[in-house]
């Protein structure tokens, strides 16, 4: 367990170029990261269709979320990344089983958390939270979120302090 405070990265500018300093500062941990890709994959998903399917979420997700591709983008080349790995770290809806169930015949995968069968209250997911005008102290816009990760993790944990735009 972690016993010192989360360290602050704070970052500025275009969207590029926040996600170029974040790989920056990250590029240890996310080289190391990205080397283990495949080894947790889903059950009966082979890194192979993770890519696969991940290029089909990259298209939707580059239509709708330009911005944030673009900053993966600067974050693959401040870490010196390939752009589809990171994309592949980060896109943690790939890495739930509960994300291949349905693509028919052949996928054995059934949605797992904590070795219990999914069901109500066993899902895993994130929350999110906005603040804005009255709601915050000087009315600015704040925007938190967080991932349901394991202890295992706390050691990797930063906080960013993000002026993108």
């Amino acid at each position: 367990m972690a016993t010192d405070p989360i360290p602050v990265i704070a970052v500025r500018g275009s969207h590029q170029e926040v996600g170029r300093q974040i790989g920056e500062e990250l590029r240890p941990t996310l080289q190391r990261m990205v080397a283990a890709l495949g080894a947790e994959l889903p059950a009966g998903v082979t890194l192979d269709d993770m890519r696969q399917q991940g290029r089909i979420y990259l298209a939707h997700t580059r239509d709708v979320y330009p911005r944030y591709v673009r900053e993966l983008e600067g974050i693959a080349e401040g870490a010196n990344l390939p752009f589809e790995d990171v994309f592949l770290e980060l896109c943690e809806e790939l890495w739930e089983e509960t994300a291949w169930r349905n693509l028919g015949p052949g996928w054995r995968a059934v949605a797992r958390y904590d070795g219990q069968p999914a069901g109500p209250g066993r899902v895993k997911g994130c929350s999110d939270m906005v603040a804005r005008g009255r709601a915050t102290a000087d009315g600015s816009t704040l925007v938190a979120h967080t991932n349901d990760l394991g202890p295992e993790v706390e050691d990797d944990l930063v906080l960013l302090k993000v002026q993108a735009g």
